[in-house]
C-alpha cells in the first residue's frame, strides 16, 4: 500500500493533492483529516543520515487550526521530522466505534510503504490522546499484527491529556466547533456531525403529519461544494425533508477498505436513535453511488441486521452515476479533468489500480457486483446522458433492464448531450418535472407542484441557470 509519495506525484490536487510548498515543507493532504509535511529541509537531509528520517504522528486538540498547530509542527521541523497531522473529530468521541475505524486507518497507513520503516515519535494534545488509546485497542488486540509499529515508536508526548470519568468529561464546557448548531437559515438548522457528514432540519412540517418527517441521504460528486448542492437540498426543504448529506472522500475511492469502514459509520448513523424512524429517500450523484455501494456491500452480507433500515428506503435517485470498467473510469477522469494530461493521467490511474489490485479493484468489483444482483427492491431513478465520459450510458441502461427483470419499477430520464452532475443547470424544467413524477409514485411529494417549488421553470429557472456550478 502506497497512499503517499510516487503514487502522488503521478495524480492531480484532486487526488491526494500536493497542497502548498513553503519553506522547504512539502504538505500532502491525505483526507480531510490527515495531512503529511514532507520536510526537505538541510536539517532533514542531516538527520537522515543516520537511516530512516523519524515521523512525527502529531495527534492535534479537539477543533484546532492548521495555524495554531504550525508553531508545534515548526519545532520538529527544525529537529530534521516529517509531520503526520491526523485530527480527531467530535463524532470519533461521541460514536467510539467510529473512533476506532478511524484509528484502524491511521494503523494502515503507519504500515504503508510510505511509512514501514520510518521511526515514530507520538505527540497527542488533549483529546488527541484518546484517539491514540482507540489505536492501542487494536494494538493490544492484533500484538503480532501491529508489532513492527509498536517497534518503531521510540517515545510518546501528552499536552494537556484529557484524563478522568466520562462524568467528568462530559461535565467540561465544550467549544462550539463540538457538534456545533452552526446555522438557522429560512427555518433550516444546520448541525455538523463530522467533517463529511451535515444534518440539514427542516422546519416545515407538511409531510410529518402523516408520520415521521421523511429524510432525504444526499450523495454528493466527489469535490462538490456546499453552494454547488444548496440547489439540490434546497428542492427537497420545499418538499418538507430533513437532509442528511455524506460527503465522499478520494481516498475512499482510491483505498476503498476506507470507503468500507466509511459506508459502515454511515448505516450505523442511520440506525441511530435520531433517524431509526425516518422514512428515506436516496438521491447520489456520480461517485456517490459507488459510495452508497459500498454500504449495499455491508447490506448485503447482513440483511437481518440491515432490514429496518431497508425496509424505510422508499426510492433510490441516481445522477450521472459512474458506471463501467475501471478502465473506462480511468478514461473518463483523465478527459473531465486532465484533457492535456489525457494518455498520461490514464495510464498512471491503471498503473496504480492494477499494481494494488487486491486491495482496489477487487473491492470495485465486490461493490458493482452487488450493485447488479443484490440491488435494494425499491423504486429507482437515472439521470443520464449519452456524452458522459464517467458514465457508459450502454451499460446504465443495461442495468436498468436487469433491474426491472428484477421486479423493480425503474424511470429514467436520458439526454442525449448534458454535463456530469449538471442536468438540473442544463436541463431544469425536465428535471424537476421527472423528479415531481417520481416523488409522487412514492407519494412523498404534495400534489401541488407550485406550492413546494417543482413548478415549470420560469423565473425560477433562469436562476438556477444563474448559479455558479463546480463540475466534479
Amino acid at each position: 500500500m502506497q497512499m503517499v509519495g510516487n503514487m502522488q506525484e503521478s495524480h492531480t490536487n484532486k487526488i491526494m493533492q500536493k497542497a502548498t510548498i513553503a519553506s522547504e515543507h512539502t504538505a500532502q493532504r491525505i483526507s480531510k483529516t490527515i495531512t503529511f509535511y514532507k520536510n526537505e529541509s538541510k536539517a532533514a537531509s542531516m538527520l537522515q543520515q543516520n537511516g530512516p528520517k523519524p515521523l512525527l504522528l502529531l495527534l492535534p486538540w479537539l477543533g484546532s487550526q492548521p495555524h495554531t498547530v504550525d508553531k508545534y509542527r515548526e519545532i520538529y521541523f527544525r529537529q530534521g521530522f516529517d509531520v503526520l497531522t491526523v485530527e480527531s473529530e467530535t463524532s470519533h468521541f461521541l460514536w467510539p466505534r467510529w473512533g476506532l475505524d478511524y484509528g484502524a486507518q491511521v494503523l494502515d497507513l503507519l504500515q504503508s510503504d510510505s511509512f514501514v520503516s520510518r521511526p515514530l515519535l507520538l505527540h497527542a494534545f488533549s483529546i488527541g490522546g484518546y484517539t491514540f488509546a482507540q489505536m492501542m485497542v487494536h494494538m493490544s488486540n492484533n500484538t503480532e499484527q501491529y508489532k513492527s509499529v509498536t517497534d518503531r515508536i521510540k517515545g510518546q508526548i501528552y499536552d494537556s491529556l484529557v484524563i478522568g470519568s466520562v462524568e467528568r468529561m462530559a461535565t467540561e464546557p465544550f467549544p462550539s466547533k463540538i457538534m456545533e448548531k452552526a446555522t438557522i437559515i429560512s427555518g433550516i438548522t444546520v448541525q455538523r456531525i463530522s467533517k463529511t457528514i451535515t444534518f440539514y432540519k427542516n422546519a416545515a412540517s407538511m409531510l410529518q403529519q402523516n408520520g415521521p418527517k421523511p429524510l432525504l441521504l444526499l450523495l454528493p460528486w466527489l469535490g462538490s461544494r456546499p453552494h454547488d448542492v444548496d440547489k439540490y437540498r434546497e428542492i427537497y426543504f420545499r418538499q418538507g425533508f430533513d437532509v442528511l448529506t455524506v460527503e465522499s472522500e478520494t481516498s475512499h475511492f482510491l483505498w476503498p477498505r476506507w470507503g468500507l469502514d466509511y459506508g459502515a459509520q454511515v448505516l450505523e448513523l442511520l440506525q441511530s436513535d435520531t433517524f431509526v424512524s425516518r422514512p428515506l429517500l436516496l438521491h447520489a450523484f456520480s461517485i456517490g453511488g459507488y459510495a452508497f455501494a459500498q454500504m449495499m456491500v455491508h447490506i448485503s452480507k447482513n440483511t437481518q441486521q440491515y432490514k429496518s433500515m431497508t425496509d424505510r428506503i422508499k426510492g433510490q435517485i441516481y445522477d450521472s452515476l459512474v458506471i463501467g470498467s475501471v478502465e473506462k473510469m480511468a478514461e473518463g477522469v483523465s478527459k473531465m479533468f486532465f484533457p492535456s494530461l489525457q494518455g498520461l493521467v490514464q495510464w498512471s490511474t491503471l498503473l496504480y489500480f492494477r499494481v494494488l489490485e487486491g486491495y482496489t479493484v477487487d473491492y470495485y468489483n465486490a461493490a458493482i457486483e452487488v450493485f447488479w444482483n443484490n440491488p435494494l427492491q425499491t423504486p429507482g431513478l437515472f439521470f443520464h446522458s449519452e456524452n458522459d465520459p464517467l458514465s457508459d450510458h450502454k451499460e446504465l441502461e443495461r442495468l436498468q433492464k436487469r433491474w426491472q427483470q428484477q421486479g423493480i419499477t425503474v424511470m429514467y430520464k436520458a439526454w442525449k448531450e448534458s454535463c456530469h452532475a449538471g442536468h438540473l443547470r442544463q436541463h431544469p424544467q425536465e428535471y424537476l418535472e421527472t423528479l415531481h413524477q417520481f416523488l409522487q409514485s412514492l407519494n412523498m411529494s404534495p400534489k401541488d407542484k407550485a406550492s413546494v417549488g417543482l413548478q415549470d421553470p420560469t423565473p425560477e429557472a433562469d436562476n438556477l441557470e444563474a448559479i455558479p456550478f463546480q463540475r466534479e
